[in-house]
């Protein structure tokens, strides 16, 4: 008797023995993960491991319910691996493979931990299997990693309640992370990959970008942060997108190399900074309030502003770099944009801190004339001559 859900998931599993669940025949694999019959633990695991190295073409498990944790490795697949509207009730785990197509978990749900490519112990992993590889990340740095794939990677729609790790592989398609929803920490770190889609995607908890190489177009379009976001040391080869997403928290873009043009539309900017970063054509922002952006070691001269809110003190234009000169007279009355002001410099560093001010304000009245706004200017010259 075939599973009775077979027809839902394209019929994958139609060759499948099936079991008796309350009177329906299920294939264990989606079978409800406390049926009696359905096997458990390491003899599930062995069915999973042996069903994708039995296929020539690739593997589906899509709809498949894994009652326990799994550590997916050493695998070589010659075409599309799917996870597709799958249930993971434990961690899972998958690295040290290899995928000539796509790896999808579009549509799954995970209660626990998720780490694709994870960190690989340099002396054995030559004792393992051939899967190892190097890529470049940014610096010129070669980064083992211990999973490649040739297609996508993809985790659209996903649901995600533990941590969400992605980690130290290649891919040459794109990485889909849209409209996910992760409520634990996210990370992507030592990863290159086509492009990087995470349009509409929701992230409760901290979310880390680092060493990420991205060869095309990055789409960060109405996605929503609301815990500290970080993107350090990235490689960004083509246009980025930040239309309409929101920064609930803070967000760090540090040392990080935009090679194409950086687009804030709209963008909810809560507290934000760029320092170190390369922007070999423009950061634009547009309709943006920059109340709370720092502008310190950003590359202002790459910046163009349209139409965007500026912090203002008696009728003029300012920035919260300001506030660290907050104990000097001048400023003393400046209200704050932030809930609280971290790390404010001391009296010994207050007139360093003035002297870069100054020139602050001088680069951003300089941008300002490019720009032919001649009242913007003004408020930048009147701050540059106080410092």
């Amino acid at each position: 008797m075939r599973c009775c859900v077979a027809h839902e998931y394209g019929n994958w599993c139609h060759d499948e023995a099936t079991i008796d669940v309350k009177g329906k025949p299920f294939c264990v694999y989606h079978a409800p993960s406390d049926a009696s019959e359905k096997p458990n633990g390491k003899e599930f695991y062995r069915l999973v491991q042996d069903r994708i190295r039995d296929e020539d073409n690739g593997c589906v498990f899509d709809g498949t319910i894994f009652p326990k944790s799994i550590s997916l490795r050493s695998f070589e697949v010659n075409g599309t691996l799917s996870f597709e509207r799958c249930q993971f009730e434990g961690n899972l785990s998958f690295y040290s493979s290899s995928v000539r197509g796509d790896l999808s978990f579009r549509g799954a749900t995970f209660f626990k931990k998720v780490s694709i490519g994870e960190d690989v112990n340099t002396k054995s992993s030559t004792r393992t299997n051939g899967c190892y590889q190097t890529t470049q990340v940014p610096g010129g740095v070669q980064a083992l990693v211990s999973l490649t794939i040739d297609g996508d990677v993809r985790f659209e729609d996903a649901i995600i309640h533990g941590s969400f790790t992605l980690k130290k592989f290649s891919n040459g398609g794109k990485i889909n992370l849209s409209s996910i929803a992760a409520t634990r920490r996210a990370s992507l770190s030592k990863i290159s990959t086509g492009e990087l889609e995470c349009e509409n995607a929701y992230f409760q908890n901290v979310v880390r970008l680092l060493d990420v190489v991205i060869a095309g177009k990055a789409d960060f379009n109405r996605a929503k942060f609301n815990a500290f976001a970080t993107i350090i040391r990235c490689d960004f080869r083509d246009l980025v997108y930040f239309s309409s997403t929101e920064f609930n928290s803070r967000l760090r873009i540090r040392n990080s190399r935009f090679k194409e043009t950086a687009l804030f539309e709209r963008t909810k900017l809560t507290e934000a900074s760029f320092p170190l970063c390369h922007f070999g054509e423009h950061a634009v922002f547009s309709d943006v309030d920059l109340k709370a952006v720092s502008f310190a070691r950003a590359p202002i001269e790459s910046f163009y502003f349209v139409g965007c809110n500026w912090l203002q003190f008696k009728g003029r234009a300012i920035t919260i770099d300001v506030l660290g000169l907050k104990s000097s007279r001048k400023y003393e009355k400046i209200p704050s944009p932030l809930p609280a002001v971290r790390s404010l410099p001391g009296k010994d560093q207050r007139n360093a801190s003035a002297k870069k001010l100054g020139e602050l304000y001088r680069r951003l009245k300089r941008l300002a004339r490019i720009e032919n706004d001649e009242l913007l200017a003004s408020d930048w010259h009147y701050l540059e001559k106080r410092c």
